[in-house]
């Protein structure tokens, strides 16, 4: 029998102390009967978690997410007189930079936080409506958008997309790149390559190399280049040892 998620559990598996400072927060609010507070509280920990993890891979040499991380600082650095429109356009662009061009989530997750992000708008903003009446929060909705928050951002540290694909292309094809295991598992899987990659990413890139090798005719494919590609397998998974023997 299935049951419902602890929300105590969940919130302590959060990575960034900032996000689950937040979420504490949000989850006494939500006990409390506070709904309308308990979104705005996990909205606003979604925009943090973003933001942390933004600046993380920029440090991590990330170049996608170290040109975000510049137009946040431009953001903060801007005059007062426009600094607010600035800071509230870079915001409602967070999830959009969090499953476009960093894919910390997937199309579904960012369905659900886009969700999030107009539930707290009818939360914390008045409503004109002819009858009069006001935006209720249920529990039970408050309650999801937590469990969905943690699931698809806190509980995950920052991770590197699809964007790395094309620069693990171009280490593997390179002429420099070295055909001992060792060596190669050294390189693909440091911080800022595939040591903290999603899933997806990884699959992918072995779906590549699987392609290569099984092209046939491809006059381009050495047979140094071959062992190359060989060694570039994952010692985890060892989908590529037949290559090898």
């Amino acid at each position: 029998m299935l049951h419902l998620i602890d929300l105590d559990e969940l919130v302590q598996k959060i990575k960034n102390s900032h996000v689950k400072e937040y979420m504490v927060e949000a989850l006494r609010t939500y006990r409390v009967g506070a709904y309308r507070a308990s979104v705005a509280l996990t909205y606003s920990a979604v925009c943090v978690d973003i933001i942390e993890k933004i600046k993380d891979l920029s440090l991590q040499g990330d170049r996608l997410a170290d040109q975000c991380n510049k137009n946040l600082e431009e953001v903060i650095k801007s005059k007062d007189n426009d600094k607010i429109r600035k800071q509230l356009e870079f915001e409602k662009s967070l999830i959009s930079i969090a499953y476009e061009q960093l894919d910390f989530v997937s199309h579904h997750e960012s369905i659900q936080l886009d969700r999030l992000r107009e539930d707290r708008n009818f939360a914390v903003h008045p409503n004109f409506q002819k009858d009069g009446r006001h935006t209720y929060i249920s529990p039970e909705l408050a309650r999801n958008h937590i469990v969905n928050a943690c699931n698809s951002l806190f509980i995950f540290p920052a991770t590197r997309g699809s964007a790395v694909i094309q620069e693990l292309e171009n280490l593997v094809f390179g002429d420099s790149f070295p055909s001992d295991v060792k060596i190669v598992e050294s390189l693909l899987f440091t911080e800022y390559r595939l040591g903290r990659a999603k899933a997806s990413v990884t699959k992918s890139f072995l779906t590549i190399l699987f392609k290569t090798l099984l092209a046939k005719g491809s006059p381009e494919l050495s047979h140094s280049k071959t062992l190359k590609i060989c060694a570039a397998r994952y010692p985890k998974f060892n989908t590529l040892s037949p290559f090898l023997n």
